[in-house]
């Protein structure tokens, strides 16, 4: 077996419709002469810096091949923040040959598609009351396009000042979106928008 052997891993974080499910594809491929055996795992970072094992496995590569594999994640309910993967090979745990980093960032919006039918697309822009009142700790806005739009809704205050900004972005033509904003405590806003029908 080579000390330091020529094993190049490679991965990918793919998101699947935009709703906080997504696939975590990596593999690690064989560039010596002769069948290599390693560790291969994958770490995964939470927001709060938290490091959790989510693969481990000690493979063995023949020589120009790639072991493949992946593993599907859902953050729909998950916090907002910056999630990041770390594949390694090498001897677990001690001894990394190479590795390769991505990230997934949760933010604001996590959108996820519902029934496409057209007669669901209003024909103007609709943004209705939300229900119940914003004082409680949590509120729900309903809104649709009827084109692709430039979309701003933003919280403000009983003072009229400015609380927050939920959306601030092109978004595409859409049913009806329906959003939840929890006050979390009174000082921090988390906002999940999902497609309804």
């Amino acid at each position: 077996m080579v000390t330091n052997p020529n094993i190049v891993p490679s991965l990918t974080v793919t998101p699947s419709s935009g709703n906080g499910v997504f696939s975590v594809n990596f593999s690690a491929t064989n560039n010596e002469v002769t069948p290599q055996t390693f560790g291969l795992w994958l770490e995964e970072t939470l927001p709060n810096n938290r490091i959790k094992l989510i693969y481990n496995k000690t493979i063995t590569v023949n020589p120009g091949q790639t072991f493949s594999g992946v593993k599907n994640k859902n953050y729909s309910t998950k916090p907002l923040g910056i999630y990041t993967y770390t594949l390694r090979v090498g001897t677990y745990p001690s001894t990394v040959w190479a590795s390769d980093v991505k990230t997934y960032t949760k933010t604001v919006i996590e959108l996820s598609k519902g029934n496409s039918d057209d007669e669901l697309i209003p024909e103007t822009a609709v943004l209705e009351s939300n229900y119940p009142n914003p004082f409680n700790p949590s509120t729900t806005i309903r809104f649709g396009l009827s084109q692709d739009a430039n979309v701003s809704l933003k919280i403000f205050n009983a003072l009229g000042q400015e609380v927050a900004t939920l959306v601030n972005e092109l978004m595409r033509v859409i049913m009806m979106l329906c959003g939840t904003v929890m006050i979390i405590p009174a000082t921090k806003l988390q906002v999940e928008f999902i497609f309804i029908g």
